[in-house]
């Protein structure tokens, strides 16, 4: 999903929709999904924002 949006912040809602379909879930549940993520990824490759969301960005 951050890959199809590799231009723009996308918002914590968009993902949570599409992680969650639509389920109401704590803020702490994205955070350990994208924490998770970094793990197994490079930790310098997705990038929060404060209230607006995440991003990837590719060298």
């Amino acid at each position: 999903m951050l890959t199809e949006h590799k231009s723009g912040i996308v918002s914590n809602k968009i993902i949570e929709d599409y992680l969650y379909d639509g389920e109401i879930v704590g803020e702490g549940a994205l955070r350990g999904v994208l924490f998770r993520l970094r793990q197994k990824t490079n930790k310098n490759l997705i990038f929060s924002y404060s209230k607006l969301g995440y991003k990837i960005e590719f060298d």
